[in-house]
């Protein structure tokens, strides 16, 4: 399908009430928003390549892609392949995970179906590996998650969205204003390590330490990184994201790789960098969806939030 073709960000719009799929600020759950400016609302696209017998890279599944949010994590529900979900009142929720495994790609990779020229060109049906497609929930029906993943086998509007690119720019605005320690959660463990300059991470070398708050500047500060760039890596598999907004509102751990200028970034044998946050390219957040510009962002000062390394 070639509405992801040569697309390195994108927003995913409602084709039932227009509002646009969020990364929420939990940093698991996702949910339908009308602020389209939002750093959240924006998700890069990755190519996946299907397993190659006897280990290697394997081969570039075409027509397939992973969706990656603000917080590294990667669009995706509870793989289905070998469980029954009753219709109605048992929808698994779609949600925001992690990478850890190459055989949970089932649940994060998405293949999208065009539904011709009548629902227009860049309007598609997300389906899963399980057979299931994206779908927003009916708002009477409370029990439901917002977002979900489901096949009844009638494709309506329900399931239908509109994938809208984002441009790219080389321009890296602000980090969000300095935070305080007082926001929640009050404690979380930060579990963080320095690439080296191949790029490559010693599994054996990570550091820990325990965090307050959301503030991105104050991590950063904290652990004396000023001059590097401070990525999110959601998964052994997941690709490094770097974090231009505040933290996600979780307890969770949070793994952290800080990149060096000028290093050549290696992840799960794919080159994502040839220059360190040089040569990064950032979504276009000043750019509308329709070409015209946008307000400054309600997310704090810094509002390029998700950030796809330069393959």
């Amino acid at each position: 399908m070639e509405v992801f073709q040569d697309v390195e960000f994108v927003r995913l719009r409602s084709r039932v009430d227009g509002k646009y799929l969020l990364a929420s600020e939990d940093g698991r759950s996702v949910h339908l928003a009308a602020r389209h400016a939002s750093y959240r609302a924006v998700w890069a696209v990755e190519t996946i390549h299907a397993a190659a017998e006897g280990g290697g890279d394997g081969v570039l599944l075409p027509g397939h892609v992973l969706l990656r949010g603000a917080y590294g994590r990667y669009l995706g529900a509870p793989d289905a392949i070998s469980h029954f979900w009753a219709p109605c009142c048992c929808w698994p929720a779609v949600g925001q995970r992690d990478f850890d495994d190459r055989d949970e790609v089932n649940a994060i990779v998405w293949r999208p179906v065009g539904l011709g020229a009548a629902a227009g060109d860049g309007v598609v049906l997300l389906h899963d590996k399980s057979d299931r497609y994206l779908r927003v929930n009916e708002r009477w029906l409370p029990f439901l998650a917002g977002v979900a993943a489901f096949n009844n086998g009638d494709l309506n509007m329900m399931m239908q969205w509109e994938v809208l690119p984002v441009p790219t720019t080389l321009f890296r605005r602000d980090l969000p204003a300095m935070g305080h320690r007082f926001d929640y959660p009050p404690s979380r463990k930060i579990q963080w390590v320095i690439a080296d300059n191949s790029g490559s991470v010693d599994e054996d070398n990570w550091s820990s330490m325990e965090f307050a708050g959301r503030s991105v500047r104050l991590l950063i500060q904290d652990l004396d990184a000023l001059q590097l760039t401070l990525c999110i890596r959601a998964g052994s598999h997941g690709r490094l994201t770097p974090l231009l907004i505040n933290l996600p509102r979780s307890w969770e751990t949070l793994h952290v790789v800080f990149v060096r200028p000028n290093t050549a970034v290696l992840n799960v044998n794919v080159v994502l960098n040839t220059r360190g946050h040089n040569q990064l390219r950032f979504p276009d957040m000043d750019a509308d969806v329709y070409g015209y510009l946008t307000g400054p962002s309600t997310e704090g000062s810094g509002y390029l939030t998700e950030v796809s390394l330069v393959d």
